[in-house]
């Protein structure tokens, strides 16, 4: 797996949450996550290891996270408690996470759901009047990958033109 922490986060798209309750109820016998990828922040040892290998458990691959160099050998010791439940395991030290949330996007995702007065609606409720399109999103997606976003993270933001402000 890809060590390097954008390539990791960028190239696993979806990735799997890690679930508290995962090594409590042990080993899934459908191996429930074959296939998926676990990102567990903070993995090197306590709640996160067992976070990371309950995932392992039930088939996800893991990414486990740790915070400092000096604590790179817990997180290794991590990664091999994973592999030990023959998924794969890499090490990245440094997340960002952060939660995009758009409004109404010009999708047919969004028009299967909605009616024509619906649609209509919401648009006028926009404060540009239209629903927003894939590329007035990516924007957002792009700067917090970038560099230029380091100080921003643990946020989430609302992409949506005023749309039913929080």
């Amino acid at each position: 797996m890809n060590t390097n922490r954008r390539g990791v986060l960028m190239g696993m798209g979806a990735a799997g949450v890690a679930l508290a309750a995962g090594e409590a109820r042990g080993p899934s016998p459908q191996r429930e996550l074959a296939g998926k990828v676990a990102i567990v922040t903070g993995a090197r040892n306590n709640l996160g290891r067992a976070f990371a290998v309950g995932l392992a458990k039930n088939g996800a691959n893991v990414v486990v996270h740790y915070h400092r160099e000096e604590t790179k050998a817990e997180a290794e010791e991590t990664a091999k408690r994973v592999r030990a439940h023959g998924v794969k395991a890499a090490l990245i030290s440094g997340v960002t996470v952060n939660t995009v949330a758009p409004g109404a996007v010009d999708t047919p995702f969004f028009h299967s759901q909605e009616t024509l007065q619906s649609v209509e609606y919401v648009k006028n409720a926009h404060v540009a009047g239209r629903l927003a399109t894939v590329d007035d999103i990516v924007g957002t997606i792009e700067f917090l990958a970038s560099p230029r976003a380091a100080w921003i993270s643990a946020q989430t933001h609302f992409v949506n033109n005023a749309y039913l402000p929080r």
